[in-house]
């Protein structure tokens, strides 16, 4: 399901009382900055490991949201008794001490943060180009853009500096083209 957006002058998007996601796009300073550059970022990703019952993903989602710690993409894999939970946050240290403190197993990566339109086809292009150069994707997940039309692409990737720069240049001739 995709939370209902609203627009706001300050600060970008973020979502109505009515969305269910955990989406707060308030801060896209980040956002800005790669597209002036067309160099993909790599980003901190946090992985916690979460009880596989009702109300888990809600209650970290609120200790976020308490803290003003900004979502901007997540997945949830399960097993039998616990998920798997991957967030892309706005402040990852801040979130891992946060989360560590409630008591949650928390483990940190990099991940290649892609922007690209919301449109058939994308996601098979940004990825050829990364197939071309012998970059495997190991997972993959995608979230809500902060503008309309955009979508944003989380990715782990055997080669993180060179996936940035290839899939910067896909998105550089992509903003071009259109």
């Amino acid at each position: 399901m995709q939370p209902t957006l609203l627009r706001t002058p300050k600060s970008g998007v973020k979502p109505c009382s009515t969305g269910s996601a955990a989406f707060l796009f308030l801060n896209n300073k980040l956002l800005l900055e790669r597209r002036k550059r067309y160099i993909m970022p790599i980003v901190k990703q946090l992985t916690v490991l979460i009880e596989n019952k009702p109300g888990a993903l809600a209650d970290i989602c609120s200790i976020l949201a308490l803290k003003k710690i900004n979502i901007f993409a997540f997945s949830v894999a399960d097993t039998i008794d616990t998920a798997l939970l991957r967030i892309v946050v706005s402040d990852p240290t801040s979130a891992k001490a946060i989360l560590k403190e409630a008591g949650h197993t928390v483990l940190e990566n990099e991940v290649l943060m892609v922007d690209m339109p919301n449109r058939p086809g994308a996601l098979a292009e940004s990825t050829r180009q990364l197939s071309k150069a012998r970059i495997n994707i190991e997972y993959a997940y995608g979230s809500v853009g902060v503008e309309e039309g955009k979508g944003i692409g989380i990715l782990w990737v055997s080669d993180l500096k060179k996936a940035s720069e290839i899939v910067g240049e896909w998105s550089k001739s992509v903003a071009l083209s259109h």
